[in-house]
């Protein structure tokens, strides 16, 4: 008898502590907010696009620094309200 109610003691302390871990997963994840960029980010050919020029002067004014890139990897990738400050400041 002793040994099942030992037992049954530590079963409720681990259903209250998971509880208590769900109870914290779900705070965090209330806390945690997706970025406001994400509907921001625009493909190169999409920057291209918004600046109004061709590939190869796109690529020019990259290396003039003249817009804010960004690179996961190889892959180049920018945010529309950058480019829209670039273009303001540019021209």
């Amino acid at each position: 008898m002793e040994t099942n109610t030992k037992i049954e003691k530590i079963n409720v302390a681990i259903d209250m502590l998971q509880r208590l871990k769900n109870d914290e997963i779900n705070e965090e994840a209330s806390i945690v907010k997706t970025p406001d960029f994400e509907d921001d980010v625009i493909s190169r050919r999409g920057a291209e696009k918004l600046a109004g020029v061709t590939q190869p002067t796109f690529d020019k004014l990259l290396k003039a620094n003249k817009f804010r890139v960004h690179r996961v990897g190889r892959k180049q990738f920018f945010l529309r309200s950058e480019m829209l400050e670039d273009l303001k400041r540019n021209d």
